[in-house]
Parts: C-alpha cells; sequence; structure tokens
C-alpha cells in the first residue's frame, strides 16, 4: 500500500484544487475494500484516471506489483514429490510414512523398507533429471520475489501472520507455534525467504487459521532445512542445502532441494491436505513420553459436532478404539482437546481422529504416527545451558542406545561429532550463539538446543 500511495501523493503535488478534490473524493470511494493489494490496485487507477498521458508508467508499476505479489511458483512434475534432491543422497532411518514420490538425481536412495512409500521412487532417471529443472525454476522464480514485509529470525511463539512475501535475512528459527491467517481467502499466498539455514525447534508447529492451506505456503531457504523431533511443518520448502527430518517430524507439503543430502528418521509427509472434516481441524499432534502418548488437538470452529472418537493401530490398517470425548456442538473460537494413550503400541503407534456429527455423518482425519521407543528427548539432561562452552550431558538410559553425537551451529555447520555418547562436550572455542546437539539412536534422531553465552 505504501508504495503507490506514496507514488499517488507526490504525484497529486502538480495537481491544482479542483484535481486534488476529484482525486481524493475518488480515492476515498474507490478505496473502500480490505486487502492492501487492492488498494494498491486502487491508487494505480487513480492516477490513470487523473493522468491519461501516464499510463506507460502505470503499466510499469502493475508489472512491479505483480512481481512482488505474484502467483505460486509453477512446481511443474516436481508437484508429486514429497521429498527430493536434485543433487545428494536419500537416506531414511526408521518408520517412515512418506505419501508422495520421492527421488535423488545424483546420489544413493536407502531406507525404503523400513521406510514405506506411497507413491514412486525415483533415482538418476529422466523423471528425476526433469523434476531437477523444475525445482531449479520454482526456485529462482521465489528468489526473485521482491520483499512485502523484512521480519526478525525468530519465527512462533504464538506469532499470527497473514498474507505476504516475508523476508529473513540470515539464517532463521522456529519454536512454538507459528499462526498463519488467510483472513477467509483460500487463495491466500505465504511466502518466506530465508538467507541461510532454517531450523525447527523440537515439537514446534504451524496452524493454517481461516482457509489457510498447506498448498499455498512457501519456504525459499538458500541453506540447510532441519525439521526438530516431534514438529508439525506445513508447505513447499525449496531450498539449496540438507534437508533434515528428525524422529517423530510431520511435512504436511514437500520438501524439495537442489543440491543437498537428505537424511529423515521415521517421519510422515504428505503432499496435500487431506479429506476435511466437518469442523476445522488446525492441528494433531501426538508424543510419547513416559510410556504414554499425548494426543492434542485444535479446532478454529465446529458446526453441528458430536463427538470425537480416537482410534490406534500397529500398522496404519487395522484400527482400535480407544477413547470417546464429546464434540462442541457449535463453536466459532479454537478449541483445545487432548487424550492419554496409557498402552500404545511397540515401535510405532498410528492414531486418526474421527469427528462424528449430531446426525450420524462422520469424516476421518489424517493418520499421524510416533516412535514409541523407550528414548524420547527427556531421557537428556544438559546443563548449564546456556553456558560459557563447557556443557554436562546426562543421559537416563543406556549409553549403548545412543549411535553418535553432532553438533551444528545455527547455519547448519558441523562443529563438533563423536561416535559415542558423551558425558562432556567442550565447546569453548565456538562463538557465542545458538547450537544444536543431535543424537542418533537406532530408532531415530533426536535434537536438544545449546546456547553459548560467555
Amino acid at each position: 500500500m505504501q508504495r503507490f500511495s506514496k507514488f499517488f501523493s507526490e504525484q497529486a503535488l502538480s495537481f491544482d484544487q479542483k484535481q486534488m478534490s476529484e482525486a481524493c473524493n475518488s480515492y476515498l470511494k474507490l478505496c473502500n475494500i480490505l486487502t492492501y493489494k487492492d488498494i494498491d490496485l486502487c491508487t494505480i487507477k487513480i492516477f490513470m484516471k487523473m493522468n491519461p498521458f501516464k499510463i506507460a508508467i502505470t503499466t510499469l508499476l502493475l508489472f512491479m506489483w505483480n512481481a512482488n505479489f505474484g502467483q505460486a511458483p509453477d512446481l511443474g512434475t516436481a508437484s508429486t514429490y514429497s521429498v527430493f534432491t536434485k543433487i545428494g543422497a536419500f537416506t531414511n532411518t526408521g518408520a517412515s510414512e512418506i505419501n508422495g514420490n520421492i527421488g535423488t538425481h545424483a546420489g544413493a536412495l536407502s531406507g525404503f523398507p523400513p521406510g514405506f512409500v506411497n507413491g514412486e521412487t525415483h533415482v538418476a532417471d529422466a523423471f528425476t533429471l526433469q523434476a531437477g529443472s523444475d525445482v531449479e525454476t520454482a526456485y529462482s522464480y521465489l528468489a526473485a520475489m521482491s520483499c512485502g514485509s523484512t521480519i526478525g529470525t525468530g519465527l512462533g511463539n504464538g506469532q499470527l501472520l497473514t498474507s505476504n512475501v516475508y523476508c529473513l535475512n540470515t539464517a532463521a528459527t522456529l519454536s512454538g507455534e507459528l499462526i498463519l491467517d488467510a483472513q477467509g481467502d483460500a487463495n491466500a499466498l505465504f511466502i518466506f525467504k530465508i538467507e541461510g539455514a532454517f531450523l525447527i525447534d523440537p515439537s514446534a508447529t504451524i496452524l493454517l487459521l481461516n482457509s489457510a492451506s498447506s498448498a499455498n505456503v512457501y519456504w525459499q531457504i538458500n541453506g540447510e532445512f532441519s525439521l526438530g523431533a516431534n514438529s508439525v511443518f506445513k508447505g513447499t520448502v525449496l531450498n539449496t542445502g540438507e534437508i533434515n527430518m528428525l524422529t517423530g517430524s510431520s511435512l504436511e507439503g514437500r520438501a524439495l532441494s537442489r543440491q543437498g543430502a537428505i537424511n529423515i528418521y521415521g517421519v510422515q509427509t504428505a503432499i496435500s491436505n487431506e479429506t476435511p472434516l466437518s469442523i476445522e481441524l488446525i492441528s494433531l499432534t501426538a508424543r510419547f513420553s513416559q510410556q504414554t502418548v499425548l494426543l492434542k488437538w485444535s479446532t478454529a470452529s465446529e458446526s453441528n459436532n458430536d463427538y470425537y472418537t480416537l482410534e490406534r493401530s500397529n500398522d496404519g490398517i487395522e484400527w482400535l478404539i480407544i477413547g470417546k470425548i464429546d464434540g462442541a456442538g457449535n463453536s466459532i473460537g479454537i478449541l483445545n482437546y487432548n487424550f492419554s494413550d496409557v498402552n500404545p503400541t511397540q515401535p510405532v503407534s498410528y492414531y486418526r481422529l474421527q469427528q462424528t456429527d449430531f446426525d450420524g455423518n462422520s469424516t476421518v482425519s489424517k493418520t499421524i504416527f510416533v516412535n514409541t521407543k523407550d528414548i524420547d528427548l527427556n531421557d537428556l539432561t544438559i546443563f548449564p545451558n546456556p553456558s560459557n562452552g563447557v556443557f554436562e550431558l546426562q543421559f537416563n538410559n543406556d549409553y549403548e542406545l545412543v549411535n553418535g553425537l553432532m553438533i551444528v551451529d545455527a547455519t547448519g555447520k558441523k562443529v563438533y561429532s563423536s561416535e559415542n555418547f558423551q558425558t562432556t562436550i567442550d565447546l569453548s572455542n565456538q562463538n557465542n550463539g545458538m547450537y544444536f546437539l543431535r543424537y542418533k539412536l537406532a530408532s531415530g534422531l533426536l535434537e536438544k538446543r545449546l546456547i553459548i553465552s560467555k
């Protein structure tokens, strides 16, 4: 809005009093609309009306607007891939479930099984050649977009954003909840351009409100993309660097790399939204701790909703009802629900949510899963944290279960590694900042945050 409004006001300096009055009245009449994009266009229309000889300039401005707030990128054949890299090895560990194609055009692909792919697998063939080209094209399209808003590098923690092109000029993190609100516009685009690695904290979540869709969320990342354990991420990632998806995390969208290895550890992906429930479900998560799985879900609205049924499976095929919770009937506010499963199956438990209306009609959510090994994030204690660079590690389980440790900085660069569990880690030679400790287990990879403050 500010771009063209400023342009309009500068041109208005040359108007006489009658022209100024007409312009202001026209502006108020024509611009009684909701979105800043339409207001920008409205300003152009007024300028055209008042300055018929400036059409060429106005056309140029309109072209600039389209460049800033254009259409979603054309993914081409890459749209059929859930996880893909043009150059790099693709490795899965654990019971991952991938809904969509997977592939690499240059590198080995392994880990399927035990991973399951509900789609096609391609390695260095004509399909991956085309997909790699399409990823490059889509990445370049997003990279060329102008920023609508420049924001800080710490996303989440209850932050609410509306449709825009957001730029983050260095490496970034996502913690807690990030809420994307489409304000009732099913076509609203959310584009994020990140100049550096993008690290998603364990259990972080993206919530989509008011008709927002994962199909309209895009992340252009000039660096590594790391999805923390038990986190829920939404949108299409196009990055230059590694893709790491840690134990229990889920992706509703795509992860597509121009160049970088892919490492996934017991994750779940789906290209698009599942068949929607009658309610507006904004999240459904499962987390294992102390032999119990805590299921949580939130709704943005409910209509004629009688009750929820929780179902569990050990294979994603045969289902057992484990609980029932009353719905809210009719609601237009955010509601939060939870249910504890004290008898999860080993080593993986699958869950889904069935919603039933008062008239007896029911719909089923997407399937989620959680690894139910005896190890979780709470088994590892780090102290002091923050520290001057020396950290003590206490692991409340069998050390032999840890197959290796690695620490990366905020850009994704490895600064420490060990094949065995260590009780003391000395990073005093590193700079102040945020680091991530990743420890590898037979069941997957878990991650903890470290802070150095000297």
